[in-house]
């Protein structure tokens, strides 16, 4: 296998790593999927060391670690998220509105 890196080549063996030959590499954080039994609430944490997590929702402990796909960056991918951050931003506005309508009405002189 080779990997180009700015003007070298270098050739890597099969039992060798990136960082084996000077290839630094993303560094993978240990981040995990879990659904909490208590409220069925689904998130991702970060867990270091022992720690044990626990559902942001509700703080129980009682989690199952899901098995996380890959996720996969395309052009595709990219359109569907902006879609629906759009979306979203959309419907986060208009309830700001509404919020601040009945806000106004209920503060009328």
């Amino acid at each position: 296998m080779s990997c180009h890196g700015g003007d070298s080549q270098a050739e890597l063996a099969p039992s060798q790593s990136f960082a084996d030959i000077g290839i630094e590499t993303e560094k993978q954080m240990p981040i995990y999927e879990y659904r909490c039994e208590a409220c069925q609430h689904r998130f991702e944490t970060l867990v270091l060391g022992q720690d044990k997590p626990e559902c942001p929702s509700c703080q129980s402990q009682d989690l199952d670690r899901l098995l996380s796909l890959p996720r996969v960056h395309s052009s595709t991918t990219k359109a569907m998220s902006m879609r629906a951050a759009k979306k979203r931003d959309k419907a986060q506005a208009t309830e700001r509105v509404i919020t601040q309508h009945e806000y106004e009405q209920s503060h009328n002189d």
